[in-house]
């Protein structure tokens, strides 16, 4: 069986899904959306036939509804962000953040080759924390693996970049337009990214997605303080506010 998957891969990544080219996704959450396999994407033609973070799609399915908004933060190429745009419809908003420069240069070139979507995509090229200003970002190991610098051998490493930085209370406090959802993946900062929502989670109680990479303990006691209820697949937690 797995020599079959293997051979399928590879046909397809060799005649259909070719680095360069830009391809519709036939099926799936994301299905009609078009994406183009340049960067990241080079590795990530899984997405063209199985449906890309399941749990996180089907979840989406559920609670997306026409005419939000929906802050993506760690927005990387784009599969959330035009998946959650094709779920809005016309009058529907995104706010789509990324910091490392690369990954919002094809964030950018995927909402521009998708001009059928109807939902106001906003491509914000900033690092989301505690506070606004810069911060230094650490290269990862892979593409979707950037992340604010740990300490300080990181901030000095090779590959590291000072990028701007903001709060999601400073963004909402200039731009309005209050998220019904926030969708959160920064590499373990999600905590910072909570710390710097504090005001727009009091007043507005979006639903929340935190992918927690091992900090799934520490998040649920900050979210439950804030008045949240949860719950949990593998590698992300749902909040939604209690009633």
């Amino acid at each position: 069986m797995t020599g079959l998957k293997d051979l399928f891969t590879h046909l397809i990544t060799s005649f259909w899904l070719r680095p360069g080219t830009v391809r519709r996704v036939p099926f799936g959450a994301q299905r009609g959306l078009r994406f183009e396999l340049r960067g990241p994407l080079e590795k990530r033609v899984s997405i063209f036939y199985k449906t890309y973070e399941k749990a996180v799609s089907e979840w989406l399915d559920h609670h997306v509804q026409p005419g939000m908004t929906v802050y993506v933060v760690g927005a990387h190429v784009g599969v959330h962000v035009l998946g959650i745009a094709k779920r809005l419809g016309d009058d529907g908003h995104v706010v789509a953040f990324e910091g490392w420069p690369e990954n919002f240069t094809y964030l950018k070139r995927n909402i521009a080759i998708n001009p059928q979507l109807d939902a106001t995509i906003e491509p914000v090229a900033a690092c989301v924390t505690a506070e606004s200003g810069t911060i230094q970002m650490a290269q990862g190991a892979a593409d979707g693996k950037h992340h604010i610098a740990n300490d300080a051998k990181e901030e000095h490493a090779s590959g590291s970049i000072e990028v701007p930085a903001v709060s999601l209370d400073d963004y909402y406090a200039e731009n309005g337009n209050p998220p019904a959802l926030i969708l959160v993946d920064v590499e373990g900062h999600e905590a910072d990214v909570l710390r710097g929502a504090t005001h727009l989670i009091a007043e507005q109680k979006p639903m929340l997605i935190l992918e927690h990479h091992g900090k799934a303990d520490t998040l649920r006691k900050k979210l439950k303080a804030l008045g949240y209820s949860l719950t949990r697949s593998p590698r992300h937690l749902y909040a939604t506010p209690m009633s």
